[in-house]
């Protein structure tokens, strides 16, 4: 994850993460409602979940050197976006189930 921009305001970006029944990745933009302009320097950087809504720029989030970031309506934020991208069918595999190519 990491955080983006999205008109003007900062975006924490999922991962991508594939769907179960369809050959497709998706990654979800969560909105902080903070302006990118005055946080330029966080666009690009990694995050990771704490718990409720709540980012930390550090791999170890206890640490009080990283940055907390929160999500707009904290664990109650729904995603602003959505992107997909198409999973290319492997050369012998026939079957897209549970999120993976299968051969039968």
């Amino acid at each position: 994850m990491e955080i983006g921009e999205l008109d003007g305001k900062l975006v924490v970006i999922d991962d991508w993460i594939p769907q179960w029944d369809k050959p497709i990745n998706q990654r979800l933009y969560y909105p902080t409602g903070v302006s990118a302009s005055e946080y330029a320097h966080l666009i690009g950087v990694e995050v990771k979940y704490y718990c409720d809504g709540v980012y930390f720029t550090r791999s170890n989030y206890i640490s009080t050197n990283g940055v907390r970031i929160i999500l707009e309506n904290a664990g109650k934020t729904k995603p602003i976006k959505s992107d997909l991208k198409p999973i290319p069918k492997s050369r012998g595999f026939k079957e897209y189930r549970y999120g993976a190519w299968h051969k039968n």
